[in-house]
């Protein structure tokens, strides 16, 4: 790592993440991670989808590692393209 590489990642490492009072961790916004949570549960839930939407994956399965859904065409022979969370602990 160069000395203008290692001093980024320095920077980074010291930036403070921003908490409540309670010391629960905020979003950008000034929102609790469980308000987030909270609110994309509402937003992902299929009874608030606005009638006729086009698009509606609840039911389909999405692979992290080819990003493709897995009944899509050619999903069964799809490379892997993309490292899950875990592998990359």
């Amino acid at each position: 790592m160069s000395d203008g590489e290692q001093q980024v990642a320095d920077e980074v490492d010291e930036e403070e993440v921003p908490t409540d009072e309670d010391g629960n961790q905020l979003a950008p916004d000034g929102a609790t991670v469980e308000e987030v949570e909270a609110d994309r549960e509402e937003r992902l839930d299929p009874d608030n989808r606005p009638d006729g939407a086009e698009i509606d994956n609840t039911d389909r399965t999405f692979n992290e590692e080819t990003g493709m859904f897995e009944d899509s065409e050619g999903a069964d022979d799809a490379e892997p393209v993309y490292r899950t969370a875990t592998e990359e602990e």
